[in-house]
């Protein structure tokens, strides 16, 4: 008989065991260690074994769910009206026999008692506390298409799909950059500079990207004078052993609004490429909100091509 209970200190072997047998897909991280899940999901300043509730077959862990809460608009602290399913892992041998279900509703309890007036199912800014690194390549973007189990889960359970990305990408090993006359003329204007963080990072940003390899690169006029464009990458070094490329993840380009529509997002897209193509990168990783069709064109300018999807499900009302 299947027992359920919350996270106890001794779980995290099994719990990665159970993920590297789960046979999850592509957006899946792979090969990792105890040390990884614990700095990225364990060690999280607001991780609450309440939240992650495990299914026990006697001694053998067969699955858990994980939720938590998104942020405020300002990242500062927690968000506890807007509570995230974030994961949900049933061992092969397991599956469809109710162990994903009865998971999926307890975490809803636990979000429900902690003040979650909304219910969401798959993490996406600003709903990602957890498994971002380990989920979603560049960043978390809710449940992808290409695990065909997910919609059909989670509609029978009352969830209904709201968001959608474009998981978007680059093989820079192989491809020429695209370019055009405008975009020369940005980058002769301009130069790259790097950072290692923004110059002020919020609360939110460092329990995410604060934990992970990143560096921020900005398109500044050579003359001085306020950058034009920025955006943050991550190393993906966690999905080698699955995709056996070395993949960099982008998030967080944005272009000065008195410049938007002007290229200068492609332009920078493109220099960042150039860079990392220069140390040994073979792929770039992006996520894009599928609403957000001046970015999705950016990138496709910049030789992007989509290969997944994620989906963002809510919880209808009673």
């Amino acid at each position: 008989m299947i027992q359920y209970r919350c996270f106890r200190n001794t779980d995290p072997p099994h719990l990665v065991r159970l993920w590297h047998e789960a046979e999850l897909g592509r957006g899946a991280a792979g090969g990792f260690s105890c040390d990884a899940f614990d700095g990225l999901v364990l060690s999280q300043p607001y991780f609450d074994p309440r939240g992650l509730i495990v299914a026990l077959d006697e001694d053998r862990l067969v699955g858990f769910a994980h939720g938590g809460f998104g942020t405020t608009p300002q990242e500062d602290r927690l968000d506890r009206t807007n509570g995230v399913v974030c994961a949900v892992i049933v061992h092969p041998e397991y599956r469809r026999r109710g162990i994903g279900r009865e998971l999926v509703t307890k975490v809803e309890q636990y979000l429900r008692q902690s003040g979650a007036e909304q219910i969401f199912a798959g993490p996406a800014y600003p709903r990602d506390p957890f498994y971002f690194g380990l989920y979603g390549g560049a960043e978390p973007c809710g449940f992808l298409k290409s695990d065909a189990a997910a919609e059909p889960f989670f509609t029978a359970l009352g969830y209904e799909p709201v968001q959608h990305f474009a998981w978007m990408e680059r093989n820079i090993a192989e491809t020429s950059d695209p370019i055009n006359l405008r975009v020369l003329a940005i980058r002769r204007m301009h130069q790259l500079e790097i950072l290692d963080q923004p110059p002020e990072p919020t609360w939110w940003w460092i329990t995410r990207l604060g934990r992970l390899d990143s560096l921020q690169f900005l398109l500044c006029p050579r003359k001085g004078g306020e950058w034009a464009a920025m955006l943050t990458v991550i190393g993906l070094d966690l999905y080698i052993a699955k995709w056996g490329v070395r993949a960099i993840g982008i998030t967080g380009l944005e272009v000065r609004e008195d410049l938007r529509g002007k290229r200068y997002g492609q332009a920078l897209l493109i220099e960042v490429a150039r860079r990392l193509r220069q140390e040994l990168a073979t792929h770039l990783e992006a996520n894009v909100p599928m609403d957000n069709e001046a970015c999705l064109a950016t990138f496709r300018a910049a030789g992007f091509q989509q290969i997944d999807t994620g989906v963002v499900y809510q919880k209808r009302s009673a």
